[in-house]
């Protein structure tokens, strides 16, 4: 029994410092651990679809309607030729940085994803990932990060190699590498291909596509296949049927990739669905997105709340102190209090900061798990960031606390001319805009310790 004690102790001592970057306190059995298999939520929209340089320039893409997905998008002119300086300087404005929005429209302040899922377009896959690598462009970076912070990825044809770590036997720098495989060109152009699905294949969860774990009539344009031996974990989807094409026919078509609990979920497919309004091609790409927001990552703690210390969340983005960055719109904060038992009047105190003037904040706090709003046993939703929460008689244990912005920009989808006849797409952000470099506030825990913990 004592053998079992000291093995629970230790697994969430771990937890603690994985959750909160820290260790909360001695750990022991009247502290719950932080869960970890809480879906990550407080999004600013659903799905953000890049069609920028080298891509595709698709303003629509019909399972948005079909799943009832937010979306926006940046589009940039369709000829590679006639690219220009407004092209480069828009998608960095919109992808990378720009001086009301230092972190790029796919980032919240601290580093987390503003959307659930990001959708990449086919077109010319080393081109655009040049484009998010060229100097004074940190795009590539921030995909990364959105990625590897809990938001989902999926790619097609162009899109798939993107996601990968290179093509064929040669890595490309200019890849996100989220998918830390290969994927190998089918060398097949303006054609149709079929796929079938693999048996126990986790798509079949959201259709059956007609039963016959067939698809048939894929638009292919010059796309991928998955590697012969992929990285561990790699999940392979579904596969080639194209009989009369030895070189491509069993080979993986559709395939995803979770790192681990944390990250988002990536899956790329070789071919095209995605313009599909009806049928099973449709349903196909609708399964790729539910799937991969369905993989986004779990909720963690920013920081541990101690007895009457000030926890400033007063940082942005660029100063690189994202466990003190600033909120975003619509976004959520968590954080954790250990509480003694016998411990009493738990106070929860929020204020904004300099700089969050005009801004709303809301507080929540429950016990043991994530204090989203529908859950939480208390909440302080008052206009402006001043917010105060006291549980007068509160249970020893692990309380958790909530810090969201409701609060959001006003987005406007908006033309542009780059010079060369060219018309793009992008979505202008209005309103309160300093809302896109975060609200700064503090927040503390407070409590009487139990007699003799003074």
């Amino acid at each position: 029994m004592r053998k079992k004690l000291i093995l629970w102790n230790l697994a969430l001592a771990a937890t603690l410092l994985a959750a909160c970057g820290k260790p909360g306190p001695e750990p022991g059995p009247q502290y719950e651990a932080i869960p970890t298999d809480v879906p990550l939520r407080g999004f600013y929209k659903d799905l953000f679809m890049d069609g920028g340089i080298a891509l595709t320039s698709r303003t629509t893409l019909p399972v948005t309607e079909y799943l009832d997905l937010s979306m926006e998008y940046f589009a940039s002119g369709a000829d590679v030729e006639k690219m220009t300086a407004v092209d480069t300087t828009l998608q960095t404005a919109v992808l990378s940085h720009s001086a009301e929005d230092e972190n790029g429209c796919l980032l919240y302040p601290d580093g987390a994803p503003r959307f659930r899922m990001i959708y990449m377009n086919g077109g010319k896959s080393g081109n655009h990932g040049l484009s998010l690598n060229t100097k004074g462009s940190k795009a590539l970076k921030r995909i990364r990060e959105y990625y590897a912070n809990g938001g989902s990825y999926v790619g097609t044809c162009a899109g798939a190699y993107l996601a990968s770590a290179g093509s064929g036997t040669a890595s490309n720098p200019n890849y996100t590498g989220i998918w830390p495989g290969h994927c190998y060109p089918t060398s097949m152009t303006d054609t149709y291909t079929s796929m079938t699905v693999e048996p126990g294949c986790p798509l079949l969860k959201y259709y059956d596509f007609g039963g016959d774990m067939r698809v048939d009539g894929v638009r292919h344009n010059g796309g991928c296949y998955l590697s012969p031996a992929p990285p561990a974990g790699t999940e392979l989807l579904l596969r080639y049927y194209c009989p009369d094409t030895t070189k491509v026919h069993g080979q993986g078509s559709i395939w995803a990739w979770k790192k681990d609990a944390f990250t988002g979920r990536a899956v790329a497919c070789g071919s095209h669905p995605e313009g599909v309004a009806s049928g099973e091609r449709r349903d196909l790409m609708a399964a790729m997105c539910r799937y991969a927001m369905d993989g986004q990552g779990c909720t963690t703690v920013k920081d541990t709340l101690w007895n009457g210390k000030v926890c400033e969340m007063t940082a942005l983005y660029s100063s690189g102190d994202l466990a003190h960055a600033r909120i975003g719109d619509r976004q959520f904060h968590h954080f954790a209090v250990f509480l003694p038992e016998g411990a009493k009047n738990l106070s929860i105190t929020l204020s904004g900061a300099e700089g969050s003037e005009g801004c709303n904040l809301e507080l929540y706090l429950n016990k043991g798990t994530f204090a989203y709003p529908e859950v939480a046993r208390l909440s302080a939703l008052k206009a402006g960031c001043a917010q105060t929460l006291v549980e007068a008689a509160p249970e020893g244990g692990l309380w958790l606390v909530a810090v969201r912005c409701p609060d959001t920009v006003t987005a406007t989808l908006t033309d542009y001319d780059n010079g060369q006849e060219q018309t793009g797409h992008y979505y202008k952000y209005t309103g309160n805009t300093t809302l896109l470099n975060g609200v700064p506030y503090t927040l503390t825990a407070s409590w009487d310790e139990p007699v003799g913990n003074k």
